[in-house]
């Protein structure tokens, strides 16, 4: 799953932003093979959650302690 664009506020700051692309996966069928990718999203969403969570609460904690 892929995701972009931009969603700008100033009064918004981004703690968190991990990407894991299933491209590779899938180039060797000429496109999405939907069993793999409903397998990958299973497997790969609940590491890549963890990620993204895990960098926010380090950024924010470096942002309180440089307030």
């Amino acid at each position: 799953m892929d995701i972009d664009g931009p969603l700008e506020r100033p009064d918004i700051k981004i703690l968190g932003n991990t990407l894991l692309s299933q491209v590779s996966l899938h180039e060797k069928y000429g496109g999405v093979y939907p069993n793999l990718a409903k397998r990958e999203h299973e497997k790969n969403l609940p590491i890549l959650l963890e990620q993204t969570l895990s960098e926010a609460l380090t950024n924010d904690r470096q942002l309180t302690t440089d307030n």
